[in-house]
């Protein structure tokens, strides 16, 4: 019975992570066609304003299912090691990315700028956020399992409201605060994963698509016609800590983190992409720059890129999957080479 319980629970999050893999490639979609300098008056660009915004949970998905699967982790040799595979393949997989962007662009990148690119995290902010997530997690957990039922309930509705209401009600506290809502929508995972709860499924798709209306009025009513303009919504890093989004990621979590799906090849699809969502995001960057520089040639402006999202976006994430898997066999085969080897060599 507790296999089963666990396969389901880890069925369910690969679905979420699957998702918030997509989701990661589509939000950045935006961010290629120039949709943020564009003005919102055409029905075109309403309309992929409310798509952006309902794209914009896939960092929070991602927090959420660390919190979900790491909750109980210690501070330990392990776990601090578990790092390194993440650290190296960051590295590696932007320095390609810049050597490709560098083919595209011009000479964009050089060395001096590319260390210090690779240093801040500047390629990818996620990996450096996720890195120190990952640092401080144990004592995070620590933290929140010493808690009784109680106080749990209580300290998270504190950590939402004190991180994530400031956005959408601002000088309610004070503003550094809001910086803290990864730990937030890190919690909301710890905490589902400890209670699993079970809410209307009807109720969790309404809460999503009334979240993404809301965020989306929002922005077009403070856009007064001009480009991009979330107002209250947008503090840090987009929106992503206002309240609505995380009422609207928090939905699709719970809409999907219990299912199960019993078609094997799709489940291991599913799993596929799952196991490869670092790669996939460290590498669709360097496909958006030749997709989106060839489109670029042939479309005006952002508006016009409203017909090709259903093809510009699965085709980025089809070959970003791709490479991403077979980047990782490779990886996997050159690790057990060398574990082998030095096994070898040890007992020699």
């Amino acid at each position: 019975m507790q296999s089963l319980i666990m396969k389901e629970r880890q069925t369910g999050i690969d679905i979420v992570k699957a998702i918030a893999t997509f989701l990661i490639v589509f939000i950045h979609f935006f961010m290629s066609i120039g949709y943020y300098q564009t003005p919102i008056v055409s029905n075109k660009m309403i309309l992929m304003t409310f798509l952006r915004w309902g794209g914009l949970v896939a960092v929070p998905l991602f927090v959420m299912a660390t919190g979900y699967l790491k909750s109980k982790k210690v501070a330990d040799k392990a776990h601090y090691m578990s790092l390194l595979p993440i650290i190296i393949t960051y590295v590696i997989l932007c320095t390609l990315r810049m050597i490709a962007e560098n083919s595209v662009y011009g000479k964009i990148h050089t060395f001096k700028s590319g260390i210090k690119s690779l240093l801040s995290y500047q390629s990818a902010w996620y990996v450096g956020m996720y890195v120190a997530l990952m640092l401080i997690c144990p004592f995070l957990n620590r933290l929140f399992n010493s808690l009784s039922d109680k106080e749990r309930r209580v300290f998270l509705a504190t950590m939402v409201i004190v991180t994530m209401v400031y956005p959408v009600i601002p000088y309610v506290f004070p503003s550094y605060f809001q910086y803290m809502y990864i730990l937030t929508y890190y919690f909301i995972g710890a905490y589902i994963n400890e209670y699993r709860p079970d809410v209307n499924k009807l109720l969790l798709v309404a809460l999503y698509i009334g979240s993404t209306i809301i965020n989306g009025v929002i922005t077009i009513i403070n856009s007064k016609g001009g480009a991009f303009n979330p107002g209250v919504l947008s503090f840090v890093d987009n929106g992503q800590n206002a309240i609505t989004v995380a009422v609207s990621a928090t939905a699709v979590f719970l809409l999907f983190y219990k299912t199960d799906i019993r078609n094997g090849f799709v489940m291991g699809i599913v799993r596929s992409i799952s196991k490869c969502s670092l790669e996939i995001y460290l590498i669709q960057a360097a496909y958006n720059a030749i997709i989106y520089t060839y489109m670029g040639r042939k479309i005006g402006s952002a508006e016009e890129y409203f017909y090709y999202i259903v093809i510009l976006v699965p085709l980025s994430f089809v070959l970003s999957w791709i490479t991403a898997a077979l980047y990782k066999a490779i990886y996997g085969a050159v690790s057990r080479l060398l574990k082998n080897a030095a096994n070898t060599k040890h007992n020699g």
